[in-house]
């Protein structure tokens, strides 16, 4: 599978496991919530779970076009899926859900660019609003306020489930994998995440130089 790169959903959420980030439950977390319930179908979390304060812009991670706007207030709340196709053969079905707000301009078939503003983050739909033993008390915000970030990887021929968008048909790959054919999103980010510490380094240099100089040594 590919690991194309892309963008921060946020402008400035850290992607790392809470409390050193911004990640409230990484992929595949929790398997003894998610399995105990049928009818999602899953094995454990089939994405992250990223927290910035109410209302926070969201940003699409790719280009892409928009296959699905929703407001399932049992599931994602507030939600939009873009389909990115980032090879000749193969598209990245990208779910963002909880949101608080849509962009008004945006319908099925938009195009999207990388690094625009599709939403704000929310707390719509089924979130947890309270500390509890699965998220370890770690989400900051009581009313459970985060984004829901997942990857589907898709084909335009028919080797997997079938989903059905008004811009077209798709196969989920893999979609059996316990996961509904969600795939880690982490991989994805590694280049993001490796430009986040080269800029923690950088500051804490910057802050030991300023010490010494303070100390003068």
């Amino acid at each position: 599978m590919s690991t194309k790169q892309i963008k921060n959903p946020f402008e400035k959420a850290k992607l790392y496991r809470y409390p050193q980030g911004d990640i409230l439950q990484l992929f595949g977390e929790n398997p003894e919530l998610y399995s105990s319930i049928s009818s999602l179908g899953l094995t454990a979390h089939n994405g992250i779970d990223v927290y910035q304060p109410y209302g926070t812009k969201i940003r699409s991670v790719c280009d892409g076009v928009v296959a699905d706007i929703k407001d399932d207030p049992n599931g994602f709340g507030r939600h939009i899926r873009i389909v990115s196709t980032w090879e000749e053969s193969v598209g990245y079905e990208i779910t963002y859900g909880h949101l608080s707000k849509i962009r008004n301009d945006l319908e099925i078939g938009s195009v999207v660019l990388s690094g625009s503003v599709i939403g704000e983050c929310g707390n719509s739909g089924f979130v947890v609003s309270e500390n509890v033993p699965y998220w370890g008390g770690s989400n900051p915000d009581r009313g459970g306020t985060h984004l829901h970030f997942g990857i589907r990887e898709l084909s335009v021929s028919d080797t997997g489930w079938k989903t059905s968008y008004p811009i077209g048909d798709f196969y989920v790959k893999n979609y059996k994998n316990g996961f509904c054919g969600a795939v880690d999103p982490m991989p994805f980010f590694r280049e993001e995440i490796e430009d986040q510490a080269r800029s923690v380094i950088q500051l804490a240099k910057r802050v030991i130089a300023e010490v010494m100089r303070f100390l003068n040594l």
